[in-house]
């Protein structure tokens, strides 16, 4: 990479750098998901997701009693003070932080003194990368696909899923490339994706969504993504990419698990998990 400009090096393609993010979508790849992203940014906005003034970005995963979103952040809290506890204190760590969003957990960690790098496929200045102006620390900001990340092999200590695995068409083939930029005694985290014990109840949580997007925004999706993890794909999937389950972290507080009962009763179906899973390289089948 020089200044504004980096070539790609498997297919000589050069790719730009607009206001600080690297944005390594080709064009054919940019047409294929404009939909996807507009209608994202659609929901995400009538959500109440985003604020107009740093000091909110700088407090993530912390919000007001008011925010339209406590819910949510209150999940994702909690799930980086157990991510925190995951990586330790030691040596400062090279991380990737995949779907970074709007770059909230990438610049906590950076805080603690770690090097990263978000990748993400939206870059709007509310809700994804280009909200990175309102932090105080420094890391780089790619707009790339996780299945086709601007990275060589081995660089990175972590690689974090940042309440995004469950945006993967296919699982293997998502891993399978976490895997190969991630350096052989490196971990793979998946956190803040919504796990069933059924696959039905994925489903049906899966369907309602949609449904009740297509009656709100008359959406029709046109880009397909799984939307939600099981303990046994997630195995399954690792295996295929050469990875293992080495940690299985849920949160098992008293709080968390009257949530979970009244969302069920509410519902009338099993309710999401949030655990985190951390997987390792399978080194019998390097």
């Amino acid at each position: 990479m020089e200044g504004d400009a980096a070539t790609c090096e498997t297919c000589q393609q050069t790719f730009a750098r607009r206001e600080d993010t690297w944005c390594f979508l080709p064009p054919s790849r940019e047409r294929e998901f404009a939909d996807f992203r507009r209608e994202y940014q659609t929901v995400r906005a009538d959500e109440g997701w985003g604020a107009l003034d740093a000091s909110y970005y700088r407090a993530l995963p912390h919000v007001d009693q008011d925010d339209p979103q406590r819910n949510i952040w209150c999940i994702r809290e909690c799930s980086f003070e157990r991510l925190l506890r995951l990586i330790g204190n030691g040596k400062p760590l090279k991380i990737l932080d995949v779907g970074a969003g709007n770059g909230w957990l990438a610049n906590q960690l950076a805080r603690q003194g770690h090097t990263l790098a978000a990748l993400d496929l939206a870059d709007d200045s509310r809700d994804g990368l280009g909200a990175r102006v309102h932090y105080e620390t420094s890391f780089e900001a790619y707009q790339a696909e996780f299945d086709r990340m601007p990275f060589g092999e081995a660089q990175f200590d972590v690689v974090i899923f940042n309440a995004a695995l469950h945006y993967a068409d296919a699982l293997s083939v998502t891993l399978r490339e976490a895997r190969r930029v991630m350096r052989s005694d490196g971990s793979i985290m998946v956190m803040d994706s919504p796990f069933y014990a059924r696959p039905l109840s994925g489903t049906a949580m899966v369907a309602e969504r949609e449904a009740s997007f297509a009656r709100k925004y008359g959406f029709n999706r046109q880009v397909r993504t799984i939307g939600f993890l099981t303990r046994a794909g997630l195995e399954q999937s690792a295996a295929e990419a050469g990875l293992e389950m080495d940690t299985w972290a849920e949160d098992n507080r008293w709080a968390t698990r009257l949530r979970c009962t009244w969302i069920g009763w509410r519902t009338g179906r099993e309710p999401a998990r949030f655990p985190i899973v951390v997987l390792k390289r399978d080194n019998f089948n390097a």
